[in-house]
């Protein structure tokens, strides 16, 4: 499927006589101001989400048989503008809400454009068209209404997915607590970091994931990865009297690193929150990248967990530097997750993923979060 939208791009389909499928659709004309069009465009983004998400291509023509004939492009004034008006056509046209969708636009001739609208596969569905209460959804290269089966095993499959990951992070708490996890680890409070593909898997293949980079966990140092019955154990930091991190890649490809938060300094304890703002901004993009390599296709829920921290304070660095904000009465500070399409994922993302992230764990020990830079006290 296509990752982003561009003249390289557009010619290629053309040059390979690229179909609609269930992933594209083409519209060889879109007027943003007749009724029929955008009733039609919120039907189009509907049904994607809906099935396994894809691209809508504005300004595309097609021969009877569904392969592209031309790129005639469609009009409007300018790209800003028209993206703006399409996001907000799209946001106020389904619900629930659909969230992740891209809109590029690409300048064809005589002053016209393409518009690509890429739909992202829904885990917040089913969703309906907001005017004509309509669940849509793509099968081959059409699109066709949901009926009562259908819709039924919609919202059964997204509740499905929801459970598997709630059930999942609970039985690695549960294991963390009981002392079950899959390498003796140094008592304290730690944080767990887990990356869990929503959408049915092929296996891991071991042998390859076991010499992966992407999966190696921080503080490596070169160790060997030991297999066990979830699949590989990466070993980071420690040794026989416990270990302070590791890398647990899962034979249906998820991933959970394990990372101790307080260094134990001068009878100082408290939790070394930049410890874990490296490893999220180290880890995360290395995952994304090591998961497409295996074939483990998004989208994927990402979610940290610090466990075992009952009375425990932040400290300003690794140094033992004073504590700051209050303890927590929990002990146990699941954050929420975050969901993730690798396809969209990018750079200013991982930034507003970290900054939010930032921002849950100041409020969780007392402190607004604003007079800080991530997780480090200025």
């Amino acid at each position: 499927m296509l990752t982003t939208l561009n003249h390289e791009t557009l010619q290629a389909l053309r040059d390979n006589s690229a179909r609609e499928s269930v992933e594209l659709d083409f519209k060889s004309d879109f007027n943003a101001d007749n009724t029929d069009h955008r009733r039609g465009l919120i039907e189009d983004v509907c049904a994607m989400a809906n099935a396994r998400g894809g691209w809508l291509l504005l300004g595309v023509a097609e021969d009877p048989d569904g392969a592209i004939a031309g790129l005639p492009g469609i009009q409007f004034a300018n790209a800003d503008g028209f993206r703006l008006r399409i996001g907000q056509m799209i946001e106020g046209g389904l619900e629930p809400r659909l969230a992740g969708v891209r809109i590029e636009c690409v300048p064809a001739d005589g002053g016209r454009w393409i518009a690509g609208i890429r739909v992202p596969q829904s885990w917040t569905g089913p969703h309906r068209t907001a005017g004509g209460r309509r669940f849509m959804v793509r099968a081959d290269a059409r699109n066709t209404e949901y009926d009562m089966h259908g819709l039924r095993q919609a919202f059964t499959a997204r509740d499905q997915a929801t459970r598997a990951w709630e059930t999942f992070r609970d039985d690695r708490i549960a294991r963390y607590y009981a002392g079950r996890l899959p390498l003796p680890i140094q008592p304290g409070p730690a944080a767990l970091i887990h990356l869990h593909p929503l959408g049915a898997t092929t296996p891991v293949d071991m042998a390859s994931a076991t010499a992966a980079p992407e999966f190696a966990p921080p503080e490596n140092d070169g160790r060997a990865a030991q297999p066990n019955f979830d699949g590989v154990i990466r070993k980071g930091h420690g040794g026989e009297a416990g270990w302070l991190t590791y890398v647990q890649v899962f034979h249906r490809g998820v991933l959970e690193a394990f990372r101790m938060l307080d260094p134990q300094i001068g009878g100082n304890p408290g939790l070394v929150l930049p410890w874990l703002q490296r490893d999220a901004t180290g880890l995360l993009p290395r995952w994304l990248a090591g998961l497409q390599r295996h074939g483990v296709a998004g989208p994927y829920e990402f979610a940290i967990t610090l466990v075992g921290v009952r009375g425990q304070r932040p400290l300003q660095d690794a140094r033992g530097h004073p504590a700051w904000g209050v303890a927590t009465q929990e002990d146990t500070l699941a954050l929420p997750a975050w969901f993730i399409d690798p396809v969209e994922f990018d750079g200013a993302q991982s930034n507003a993923l970290l900054e939010e992230l930032r921002v849950q764990l100041h409020r969780a020990f007392g402190r607004d979060g604003i007079q800080s830079r991530f997780f480090e006290l200025q």
